[in-house]
């Protein structure tokens, strides 16, 4: 399967002439900046910008026709940067596109072509070589309908249950998800629209335990996604389909901490508290992402967040430990840090384990205040309404909300 990117450097007006349906994304560059944000193991400070052109169909659920570019003017060999571009377009592409196996790159200037091929070896790890006569698939890209060119979009397989595509929301450490509108009408006290999360390779040992711990947390209600199949290849399609949270309200607080405390009764930890996994949906909030989740008290190779990891788990991966117990204390102190970071904390966050507790101890250091403090004291020993009542005192004395700045 390959999916097709395309830019050009100069007499863009010509390009009408060849290619159909194709638009100026101009107006795109926020949005694909904001796709590079969520983007997991992308590299810093990436060459990689919003495109000058795409070609795209309506119908088409991926992010077809992310460009690349490249000025030839007297050299045969595309430059270094023009490379290092199109190679982060190809990544971003098969990121969201997670059963391609390929992309294909053209870079020109209307007088040279050269098509830079690049292939999924692993999650984040591509190869890129360029095709030494690459005119015939122009040719082809020329004369043939979209609808042809895009017409291997795979199609994850649930039994019973049919739906269509909507867009790709973007590509997790573990997954791509997809948001879908399930169309049975015999679904009638389902929530039409959903989302399906399709695991990587190296990463479908998850869906199993992701699914039970769904199940197990059934009866909560609108606070936890409700599974509704399981697909091949590896994937779980589950509602509602939720936005990250960017405002969090007092009630918000007290929602969050009710959802963990009941996890935490049926000894499920949840691992990974982060900003992306906390949705809104219809004004209700929605832990998401029980992945990484695991019993209470027994021991396991940790998987989850660092940046917003308890001390306790910090101090453990910073001196070596990788295989040990969570505790529902250690989703409560990651959820007052998440509330710190709401309020415009200044903590640079990072993914080396010593280096991010640092900064919390710094952070602990230079704060005056009382509240968060006996916050983090109750979220240590594990007192649910003292968490959610001084996080409530707090918002109340911040005009009710507080806002995200970072995605964590």
């Amino acid at each position: 399967m390959v999916s097709l990117i395309m830019i050009f450097y100069s007499q863009k007006y010509l390009v009408k002439h060849f290619f159909h349906n194709i638009e100026s994304t101009k107006p795109e560059k926020s949005d694909f900046t904001d796709l590079l944000a969520r983007m997991a193991g992308r590299r810093e400070l990436s060459s990689a910008r919003a495109p000058d052109f795409k070609i795209a169909e309506e119908d088409i659920p991926y992010q077809i026709g992310l460009v690349g570019l490249m000025e030839l003017k007297v050299k045969i060999s595309p430059k270094t940067n023009d490379v290092e571009q199109a190679m982060d377009y190809c990544r971003i592409l098969l990121g969201l596109q997670p059963f391609r196996t390929c992309t294909f790159c053209l870079l020109t200037d209307l007088r040279i072509v050269k098509i830079l091929e690049v292939t999924r070896t692993q999650a984040f790890i591509h190869n890129g070589k360029f095709i030494d006569d690459g005119l015939p698939l122009l040719w082809y890209l020329m004369t043939t309908p979209n609808e042809k060119i895009f017409n291997d979009i795979p199609r994850i397989i649930f039994p019973n249950i049919s739906y269509s595509y909507v867009k790709a929301l973007g590509e997790g450490a573990t997954s791509t998800v997809y948001q879908v509108k399930l169309t049975d009408p015999s679904w009638k006290h389902i929530e039409k629209d959903g989302v399906i999360k399709a695991y990587f390779d190296n990463f479908s040992y998850l869906m199993e335990n992701e699914k039970q711990k769904l199940l197990d947390l059934a009866d909560y209600g609108s606070g936890i996604p409700k599974f509704i199949a399981q697909g091949n290849p590896p994937s779980i399609l589950m509602t509602p389909c939720g936005q990250p949270i960017k405002k969090l309200k007092a009630r918000d607080c007290e929602k969050i901490v009710k959802i963990l405390k009941y996890a935490h009764s049926k000894n499920i930890v949840h691992r990974d508290l982060r900003q992306a996994n906390i949705l809104i949906f219809k004004n209700s909030v929605v832990i998401n992402d029980w992945g990484f989740a695991v019993e209470s008290e027994v021991n396991a190779v940790y998987q989850g967040t660092i940046k917003t990891a308890s001390d306790r788990i910090l101090a453990l991966l910073a001196n070596g430990y990788n295989y040990f117990p969570c505790f529902p204390s250690d989703d409560l102190c990651s959820f007052v840090k998440l509330f710190i970071l709401s309020l415009g904390g200044v903590v640079p966050l990072s993914n080396n384990p010593q280096e991010c507790l640092t900064y919390w101890e710094q952070y602990w250091d230079g704060y005056k205040g009382t509240l968060l403090r006996n916050a983090i004291e109750a979220a240590n020993a594990c007192k649910y309404d003292e968490v959610a009542a001084t996080l409530c005192s707090l918002m109340y004395d911040l005009e009710y909300t507080t806002h995200f700045n970072t995605h964590v």
